[in-house]
């Protein structure tokens, strides 16, 4: 039923939780797991102004990617810790959402196990979750932890 698996990882005590299920899920069916995680572009403090604050620039692309990476290194250990196997990785550059749909499509997964994390009370009323855009977004079946 399912031959690949993508677990999306952002670092959060449900990611860790998905990572669990998708390895379990991974073995009864014998299933590749793919790992996907997309960083978070962030700014570095560049100035601080006492009535503006902190003023910021953009990340250089190479510590993002390197965030990316370093992240991507958890998760592989979390699920080599769980008895798996890493098929493939990928480090998404646009929305969490878009990069997880893409590469499901790519690969042509059954299944993407993410954990549910949100954004806060008042962001996920307006926009939303991450978990409901991948829901939103996937081709293929979508299955998240709590």
């Amino acid at each position: 039923m399912f031959e690949t698996i993508i677990i999306a990882w952002d670092g959060s005590d449900h990611a860790r939780k998905a990572i669990r299920v998708g390895c379990d899920v991974a073995k009864k069916y014998e299933a590749k797991i793919w790992l996907c995680h997309t960083p978070e572009g962030g700014a570095t403090p560049i100035a601080v102004d006492p009535f503006i604050g902190a003023v910021g620039a953009p990340l250089p692309p190479e510590e993002i990617a390197a965030a990316g990476k370093a992240a991507l290194d958890e998760a592989e250990a979390l699920v080599k810790a769980e008895g798996c196997e890493v098929t493939g990785r990928r480090v998404g550059s646009v929305a969490p959402s878009d990069d997880v749909a893409a590469l499901a499509e790519e690969i042509k997964a059954e299944l993407i196990v993410m954990g549910r994390r949100g954004r806060g009370a008042v962001a996920g009323l307006l926009f939303g979750s991450a978990s409901q855009e991948v829901q939103r977004a996937a081709p293929c079946a979508v299955l998240t932890v709590i």
